[in-house]
């Protein structure tokens, strides 16, 4: 908290979706000491609540010692052996109904603490993105030893993967591409919801009068993206269209993306307490090409019925048409031709606008994808095992350092 990227986002909708009808406790880290306020607004939907550190300072180390004791460096980045312990020692304390783990590496965690307290209760795991698939995409073009790494990446998640989906009742994915791309029997799509109340059309002035583009700006795949829009589309755009401006939103901003806002034009905000402004009269340009699961700058904008552009990986993990919901681009020939489309032709930006949101409601909306993971829990309607079977079957699913 607050959910404020895409991972947070994502853990945040599963407490909302279960916080009514369950009592729910959370297990989780944190880089720095959490602000008060957050902690009280999280506490409104949890039953318990612990918050463990999650050291940056010594992430490197423990990144090192994953290295050369043949794990991923995931494992050693986002490890705690207090956590652990402390899960383990809950586990042991407390008869849970359902555990639900949310991303590759709370989910090994889990499954340590599952081998060793010999737990009965369902388990259901989200991976929130395929990150075997996501780290081999990153690897393409690095060097040899950046290549190296990330693929060594890629095939130790994909292991810990497997492992998850063989223990878990229910193994969670974001999008039907990652289902496929995982060939899992037991996955189930569960796409990002989006609030359509927070995210309601503001009113629009006549004129589109400049793009946006939003998200956590020392991500890399958003920062390879801004810079690739900044060198081959920009320059043409704001010759063509001076009055345009173009606003880059988001949390953290690298070094080279601060550096965009010596362009004409171009605004690096940083942090904003509210995003919806700058989608007011604007194009969402979305020009990811390391797309990995469901981008919530997409839902955000659509639920605002502003037009979008985008790349047809983005799309296509989203189940989006191009010219109905959406444009496509993905040379800077089509994004410079999508970018003029919408600013001369108000009708078909409108269209767009206004189809983007009826999607949104009709598929994304909270209520919708919160009643699927209510469905989710209520039919999982396995019995529970004995101790000694579970315990059977745990040793079975060799996790990487268990």
């Amino acid at each position: 908290f607050p959910p404020n990227k895409g991972d947070r986002i994502r853990s945040f909708n599963w407490i909302q979706a279960l916080a009514n009808d369950h009592e729910v406790d959370l297990i989780t880290l944190e880089d720095a000491r959490p602000k008060d306020s957050h902690l009280k607004a999280l506490r409104k939907y949890l039953h318990n609540l612990w918050v463990f550190k999650n050291s940056k300072r010594t992430a490197p180390f423990r990144m090192f010692k994953s290295l050369i004791t043949g794990k991923s460096l995931t494992e050693g980045c986002f490890s705690s052996k207090t956590m652990q312990k402390f899960l383990a020692q809950r586990l042991s304390d407390t008869e849970y109904d359902l555990i639900i783990a949310v991303c590759s590496s709370a989910g090994v965690s889990l499954l340590k603490a599952a081998v060793s307290q010999r737990i009965t209760c369902k388990v259901f795991i989200d991976l929130v993105d395929v990150d075997s698939e996501k780290w081999k995409s990153i690897a393409e073009g690095k060097s040899r030893l950046t290549r190296w790494l990330y693929l060594r990446e890629s095939r130790k998640i994909a292991t810990i993967e497997r492992q998850l989906a063989k223990r878990a009742n229910k193994l969670f994915v974001i999008s039907q591409h990652e289902a496929d791309y995982l060939k899992c029997t037991n996955s189930i799509v569960l796409p990002n919801p989006i609030d359509t109340d927070y995210f309601y059309p503001s009113e629009q002035t006549g004129q589109i009068d400049s793009l946006v583009f939003v998200g956590q700006m020392d991500y890399f795949p958003n920062v390879q993206s801004v810079l690739w829009f900044a060198k081959n589309v920009w320059p043409l755009i704001h010759a063509k269209y001076p009055y345009l401006k173009w606003n880059i939103v988001g949390r953290e901003p690298s070094r080279g993306v601060r550096r965009l806002g010596n362009l004409p034009n171009v605004i690096v905000t940083g942090e904003v307490r509210d995003i919806r402004p700058y989608f007011r009269s604007a194009i969402a340009v979305i020009p990811i090409r390391l797309a990995f699961g469901i981008q919530n700058k997409v839902l955000q904008a659509l639920s605002a019925a502003r037009p979008v552009i985008t790349t047809t990986k983005v799309a296509g993990h989203i189940g989006l048409t191009d010219k109905e919901e959406l444009l496509l681009a993905d040379t800077p020939t089509q994004w410079i031709d999508a970018v003029e489309t919408l600013i001369t032709d108000s009708d078909v930006a409108s269209k767009i606008g206004i189809r983007g949101r009826e999607v949104m409601a009709e598929r994304f909306s909270q209520d919708a994808i919160f009643d699927r993971i209510n469905e989710s829990i209520l039919r999982d309607t396995q019995r529970k095992m004995d101790k000694d079977e579970v315990y059977t079957e745990l040793e079975t699913v060799q996790i990487a350092g268990s």
